[in-house]
């Protein structure tokens, strides 16, 4: 499962993984991959606020925890 699937399951949540799955969910160009610096990369050069760069570092970690490898 992709980090970009993974996240669609938090679109109805009411904190910020839920709004940064909302705004990934509607942006075309976002990456379906799961390497991290390109994540990072693509999210430093789109992100407004800082925060959406901790609300995806945080999402990222509970990711690796959740994914069956």
């Amino acid at each position: 499962m992709t980090f970009k699937e993974w996240l669609a399951h938090f679109e109805c949540v009411d904190r910020p993984i839920g709004d940064l799955a909302k705004d990934v969910k509607k942006n075309d160009n976002f990456p379906e991959t799961n390497d991290y610096n390109e994540l990072l990369n693509y999210i430093e050069s789109s992100a407004k606020h800082r925060n959406v760069i901790e609300t995806f570092e945080n999402a990222w970690s509970y990711y690796l925890k959740d994914r069956p490898d």
